[in-house]
């Protein structure tokens, strides 16, 4: 086998077991982690109070940009497998690094509702709906 087949060989393998499995870990957390913390913090109040949605415990553009840099990092670092280039190599550990960093950041914002007991905070508008939603029934 030539070095070209066995360096194609590993970003193969890079991109399908931690490319795979990263991008696993991101999106399972970002579907139950919300789910959790929701029910640990929001749900004796819901109903009774406004309460932020699953998907308003963490930022969006975040999750977003962190599973960008994940993706991008994840080829590119194949990229560098396949052709030796220090260079390509650096950038693409950085943004996987960034993307790693994002999530956590992400993770963090959706954990402190529950460890720190933050109160949610409405607007007059929110809560006057609210209201209005919880005297029309």
């Amino acid at each position: 086998m030539s070095p070209l087949q066995q360096r194609l060989q590993l970003a193969y393998g890079y991109i399908g077991l931690v490319g795979w499995i990263v991008l696993t870990i991101t999106t399972v957390a970002f579907k139950l982690f919300p789910i959790w913390v929701w029910q640990e913090r929001f749900q004796a109040d819901f109903g009774k109070l406004p309460v932020p949605g699953m998907k308003d415990l963490y930022s969006r553009r975040l999750r977003d940009a962190s599973r960008a840099l994940l993706i991008a990092g994840v080829l590119a670092t194949a990229v560098g497998i396949t052709i030796p280039v220090r260079a390509v190599l650096s950038v693409s550990f950085g943004l996987v690094f960034a993307g790693v960093v994002g999530f956590v950041v992400n993770f963090a914002m959706m954990a402190r509702w529950a460890l720190l007991r933050i109160e949610y905070r409405t607007s007059e508008t929110d809560r006057e709906r609210f209201r209005h939603r919880i005297d029309s029934k």
